[in-house]
């Protein structure tokens, strides 16, 4: 395995720079409750939301025993247990989540996790973590994330302008399987022909 530099976290900024104009540009999205929902079934409970932001409607929907957000510089701290991840899908940082999110597996800090990204099945990341996960989802349907507006959350304005993938890492893949296939196609990894 090459040793991939992480960034030097920063703050990220609400907006960022997109290349089609279809994007938003926004970085904090919130995930529906009924993926949190699944995630939290076939984890037991979720540890860690390494990628969480300061506002309170995240905690009280994700339910996690700790929370990282930019200010705690996710990324330079070690993640642990039973992690469910949205990363901020801004370029570079999304590379930065996915390696993080796939050493602490591999280095078995993580027990069990899931990772919901875009489908940028073109991306060396979506590589990464595809090679590195148990099983993937591939939902039905493009999933409409929230924002928090006036205080509550609530569904974006704008329609979703990608696919989603869900990564599941851990041994239970048909517990996995059994919970996300109502969602979409859910494809066991084969490591050994890698």
């Amino acid at each position: 395995m090459t040793d991939v530099q992480l960034p030097i976290v920063a703050a990220i900024p609400a907006r960022q720079i997109t290349r089609a104009r279809t994007w938003t540009g926004d970085v904090e999205w919130y995930t529906p409750q009924y993926i949190l929902e699944a995630a939290a079934e076939v984890l037991g409970a979720i540890d860690l939301d390494p990628a969480s932001s300061a506002a309170q409607q995240a905690h009280a929907t994700v339910k996690a025993d700790v929370y990282f957000t930019v200010t705690d510089d996710s990324l330079s701290q070690r993640w642990r247990g039973r992690v469910f991840l949205n990363p901020p899908y801004a370029r570079g940082w999304i590379d930065a989540f996915v390696e993080k999110m796939v050493r602490a597996y591999q280095a078995e800090d993580i027990t069990a996790g899931i990772l919901l990204t875009n489908s940028s099945t073109e991306t060396n990341w979506f590589h990464r973590a595809a090679a590195a996960c148990d099983a993937l989802c591939f939902p039905k349907r493009r999933i409409r994330f929230l924002k928090v507006v006036n205080g509550a959350l609530t569904r974006g304005k704008s329609s979703p302008s990608h696919p989603h993938t869900l990564f599941y890492f851990g041994n239970d893949v048909e517990k996995f399987a059994q919970v996300f296939r109502h969602f979409g196609l859910v494809i066991r990894n084969s490591k050994d022909l890698r």
